[in-house]
């Protein structure tokens, strides 16, 4: 991959994040699930009142990842909405829910809007009666990155501000990777960030990767901070 070129390139990201049910501005019945600190690593912002960061749209059942690309860009196309839409699971306890993780919403009332567009093309939300208050969920996002290299194993993502990627020379279950972020965490004296594995196909091979989250990605800091990634790998 050539420094300072831009790819893109189809991979899932795994994290845990704090969820709750809302409500309002919803189809009446449906699932969605709102994050209530996104990048729990970096720092402890609950949702703006009037703009939802992330949110979680259930759905009645898996749908193929072309699928639902393939509605999505029809959305943005016949309706001109500015917003994001990516296939996730989320994992509660024992009970996995299929998902559209939705992101760049202008406001709460785009909710509804954007799901009756979607039941329009197939793709249709999942109805539950039940809530659930500030737990944590394990959410697999399937999603196409753009990024560019600005170093070796190094990546700043182009469309998301604040995002970088380091590759990492092995895989890691989730466990696993657990311990070994805390192990980073621990030694790590700058400023903070929030991190996430993940994985992407490049040239038919598969990397496996970790997501950075922080406010403060000049390549200094990155490459200290992937210094110390690389030296805690066992």
């Amino acid at each position: 991959m050539g420094k300072n070129k831009k790819i893109e390139v189809f991979g899932t990201l795994s994290k845990s994040e704090t969820l709750f049910t809302i409500s309002d501005k919803t189809i009446p019945g449906t699932l969605v699930f709102e994050s209530f600190q996104p990048f729990p690593g970096y720092y402890n912002e609950v949702p703006n009142e009037s703009k939802p960061v992330y949110l979680y749209i259930g759905l009645d059942k898996d749908y193929d990842v072309f699928e639902v690309s393939r509605a999505f860009q029809h959305i943005k196309k016949t309706k001109g909405w500015n917003f994001e839409a990516a296939c996730a699971s989320v994992k509660i306890y024992a009970k996995t829910f299929h998902t559209l993780r939705l992101r760049h919403l202008d406001s709460y009332d785009d909710i509804r809007p954007i799901q009756e567009a979607f039941a329009e093309l197939g793709i249709k939300p999942k109805t539950i009666s039940g809530k659930w208050k500030q737990e944590e969920g394990v959410i697999t996002l399937k999603k196409t990155f753009c990024i560019q290299k600005v170093a070796k194993g190094i990546f700043m993502d182009c469309s998301e501000d604040y995002h970088a990627y380091f590759l990492l020379p092995k895989y890691m279950t989730p466990e696993e990777f657990k311990d070994y972020n805390q192990q980073v965490i621990y030694n790590w004296y700058d400023s903070k960030f929030d991190a996430a594995k993940g994985s992407f196909y490049h040239k038919f091979k598969l990397r496996e990767m970790v997501r950075i989250y922080s406010k403060k990605l000049d390549l200094n800091y990155l490459e200290d901070l992937q210094k110390l990634y690389l030296s805690k790998i066992k």
